[in-house]
């Protein structure tokens, strides 16, 4: 139901915080044609958020292959959100993890190597 001001007061959905997690389930709620609304008490721009930088990491390299499985799917929903934005949004460059022989360090990249080789990753 519209206003005389045009702005909707009836939403299915209201979203407290438009950091990077508020925004992203404002973008795929509103994809689905669901009312939203998102409420920010800082400006655009702010430093205030947990994740107020410029870069962020998608990675499959980890301990688990559940993880791994969980991460994959980013890739997808990135690709779509650079689709309709019409820009590219990610840059794959690989990653390397080095460690110290016969260290703690050591086995958990083992177990990365591990994980990745059962999931397939190169």
């Amino acid at each position: 139901m519209g206003s005389d001001t045009g702005v909707e007061k009836v939403y299915d959905v209201i979203v407290v915080g438009c950091g990077g997690i508020g925004s992203a389930a404002l973008y795929w709620l509103s994809k689905r044609n669901i009312k939203v609304l998102g409420l920010e008490q800082f400006c655009l721009g702010h430093d205030n958020g947990g994740s107020q930088d410029h870069s962020r990491i998608i990675r499959l390299m980890y301990h688990e292959e559940k993880y791994i499985r969980l991460a994959k799917p980013a890739y997808q929903a990135w690709e779509e959100v650079e689709k309709d934005a019409g820009l590219q949004l990610v840059y794959k460059t690989g990653g390397l993890v080095f460690s110290h022989l016969n260290t703690p360090e050591e086995k958990i990249c083992q177990l990365y190597m591990k994980s990745m080789d059962k999931e397939k990753i190169p």
